[in-house]
């Protein structure tokens, strides 16, 4: 009996496993939510800082991911723009980092498409990228259109934006938000705007970004942070506004006990094929 499922398993033909991990994962992403994620202390600590900005103020987001983290970074930044615009709070795009520029624009026209009455210039706008780290946040934190040459992110004047209309730099705004997967770029964001500015200053990383973070907010040097997708969810829990980051996370939920148990059936009968052939060239009687 197990000599003839070890068998089956190992000889189980590829194309089935795969239409058994569609049928799952199209079970998990179309079931309804349930079971939301309790928001940890770190994650509400962020949503407090955006929650008791008044409508008006400036967030400023630092775009700081590409497209190989963008599957748990990107959700906690859609996230904390739903819950800005829902605000009506104004929001700012930099990025010192390549790519990011890329990530603020399509996180900007994504989440804009979901609210009508907003538009970009008047609520949110991109500086882009620009290159100087440290030195280009120093620059920005007293003369935003001198170092952007007045322009966003896309060569546009900035006179008529409303988004940065009352902005003479990074010291005027009233919260800063970074996302980046790698932790050296938060600290050059700490360096500035918690040391330099004493600005208030909160992040979000990937889980795996998100352990060298801890003791900075332990530490006080930062004011909370987002850990990875389920970080993402539990903003939404708070924000009340659940979208891509509960719907991943229950994904995931789902996927990885599969993707486990697969794991664990292909070891086991791996091992029991192997143990029957190296029995079997012995001469002896396979044991089972």
């Amino acid at each position: 009996m197990v000599r003839r499922i070890a068998d089956r398993l190992v000889n189980v033909d590829p194309r089935l496993i795969y239409l058994l991990f569609a049928v799952v994962l199209a079970v998990a992403a179309t079931r309804p939510i349930r079971g939301l994620p309790a928001p940890s202390p770190a994650t509400e600590e962020v949503f407090a800082k955006v929650a008791s900005l008044a409508p008006g103020s400036t967030l400023v987001m630092g775009f700081e991911f590409g497209s190989q983290s963008e599957g748990e970074v990107a959700e906690q930044a859609a996230a904390m723009l739903r819950h800005a615009l829902s605000r009506n709070l104004k929001v700012v795009g930099i990025a010192l980092t390549r790519g990011g520029e890329g990530s603020a624009e399509e996180l900007f026209r994504r989440i804009l498409a979901e609210y009508p009455g907003k538009s970009y210039g008047t609520d949110v706008v991109n500086l882009g990228f620009r290159s100087g780290g440290v030195a280009y946040l120093h620059a920005l934190a007293w003369d935003l259109r001198g170092v952007t040459l007045g322009v966003d992110g896309y060569g546009t004047d900035l006179a008529g934006m409303a988004a940065v209309g009352g902005l003479s730099g990074l010291s005027d705004v009233s919260l800063v938000a970074v996302f980046a997967p790698e932790w050296q770029v938060v600290k050059d964001y700490i360096a500035v705007i918690r040391d330099a500015l004493g600005l208030p200053l909160v992040a979000g990383s990937t889980s795996m970004g998100s352990v060298r973070l801890a003791p900075l907010v332990t530490q006080g040097r930062l004011d909370g942070m987002l850990d990875g997708l389920r970080g993402a969810a539990e903003y939404e829990v708070l924000s009340g506004i659940t979208a891509e980051g509960v719907h991943g996370l229950q994904v995931v939920a789902v996927i990885v006990p599969f993707l486990a148990m697969l794991t664990l059936a292909g070891f086991v009968s791996y091992t029991l094929s192997t143990r029957r052939m190296l029995e079997l060239e012995r001469g002896a009687r396979p044991s089972f």
